[in-house]
């Protein structure tokens, strides 16, 4: 439950804590997870935090660079899964098999289409 609640608090921080500062957290949790008693929750809640927030940088380092953002590229791939229709949209994920710029090949990636102009989306 203590690992959790670490895990838990990251999630109401406006934004993630750098990587170096998540990463010298680590040895700390770990000395303070070692000691017994009330000491080792703490630790465990330490932990969770630390894993938390390095996952979340992992993930955050696999998002679309800013300068691409808003770019149109030319991708190839295949529908994973299906659909997801809203009123004005469709989202689904998508494997990548070749791109113009070459950079996502092979990556699974979300893709939404907003508007009344959606395509049919079909698995495979």
């Amino acid at each position: 439950m203590a690992l959790l609640a670490g895990v838990s608090l990251v999630q109401v921080l406006p934004g993630l804590p750098p990587l170096w500062l998540s990463l010298a957290l680590l040895p700390v949790a770990a000395l303070v997870f070692n000691r017994p008693g009330l000491l080792r929750v703490v630790g465990a809640i330490l932990t969770g935090f630390v894993w938390a927030c390095v996952v979340g940088q992992a993930v955050m380092q696999e998002r679309l660079p800013s300068e691409m953002s808003g770019q149109e590229f030319l991708v190839e791939g295949e529908v994973l899964g299906l659909p997801q229709r809203e009123d004005e949209s469709v989202r689904f994920d998508f494997r990548i098999q070749s791109s113009q710029p070459g950079w996502a090949a092979g990556h699974k990636v979300r893709l939404g289409w907003y508007g009344e102009a959606a395509p049919p989306i079909e698995p495979g």
